[in-house]
């Protein structure tokens, strides 16, 4: 029975359907009949993971779960095929211009590994690299040993293209990269984006879901002071060259705006960092 046999049957009567997936699991690349299945449709995927499912069909189910609007049962899909249905996923996202559902990008969240081998497997869109990172971002603990050019690229045809919000927050994820000194050069990205978003932060301007990039990073403050974002920043940035340690000469060298160096500056006893700020 092919898809459109499948259809003809199903159409009045889709409580059929999981029967024909268990029969012939080829049925479920067809997209429209997980439209059909309706509330069924937790009984398809059922159905498809109590069997052994082939890679390449993986990687038509898939799409076909993303055309359909079931992206709710990716999450399950990923703890069950793996790999497969997270490179189709992401294949199926370069492919729609960086279109990514919300429950798609959050089932991705606990595969960044795969992600991040998809990412640097081969070039990719624009458009696909910002959905991507919007799954990696908040993680930069797990991928700071990742060459973080893919994403420096990618900032800058954003800001070309004068798309705002999402240079601002690839600006912010590549200043987590640098904190946690991803290579090749972490130094030239403090350079690059630390006062810019040192800025939009005093400025309030910052987005929360994009501030969740740096919360980790940045240390914690007393309960009464913990709201002083720009405070945490510059005792992050203070802490990563001596974690780092990055030549203590190169921060008046990075940051070239006086007034946030001077602030800068200010912070080094409360990270203890006086002797090793002494030269400056």
């Amino acid at each position: 029975m092919d898809v459109n046999d499948a259809q003809e049957v199903v159409s009045d009567q889709p409580q059929f359907l999981p029967a024909l997936f268990r029969v012939n699991a080829d049925l479920a690349v067809s997209a429209k009949l997980w439209s059909i299945a309706g509330d069924r449709r937790h009984e398809l995927m059922e159905s498809l993971v109590a069997q052994e499912i082939p890679p390449k069909l993986v990687r038509g189910i898939i799409p076909a779960l993303l055309d359909s609007g079931s992206d709710a049962f990716l999450s399950r899909a990923f703890e069950h095929w793996g790999k497969d249905a997270v490179l189709a996923a992401l294949d199926w996202t370069e492919n729609h211009q960086g279109s990514m559902p919300e429950a798609c990008r959050q089932a991705l969240t606990f595969q960044i590994p795969s992600v991040m081998n998809w990412v640097e497997s081969e070039s990719r869109s624009t458009p696909a690299l910002i959905a991507a990172a919007h799954v990696v971002a908040p993680y930069c603990n797990q991928i700071s040993k990742n060459d973080s050019r893919v994403w420096r690229h990618a900032f800058n045809d954003v800001r070309e293209s004068g798309q705002q919000g999402d240079a601002t927050y690839l600006q912010t994820f590549l200043l987590g990269l640098a904190l946690k000194n991803a290579p090749p050069a972490p130094l030239d990205l403090i350079s690059e984006c630390f006062e810019a978003i040192h800025r939009k932060v005093s400025w309030q301007e910052l987005r929360y879901d994009t501030w969740l990039i740096l919360e980790p990073l940045v240390p914690q403050l007393s309960w009464r002071k913990n709201w002083d974002k720009c405070e945490r920043m510059r005792r992050g940035l203070l802490l990563a060259f001596m974690q780092h340690l990055w030549p203590a000469w190169e921060l008046k060298e990075r940051i070239r705006d006086r007034e946030i160096l001077n602030l800068i500056l200010k912070s080094v006893h409360k990270v203890d960092g006086e002797r090793y700020f002494r030269s400056i």
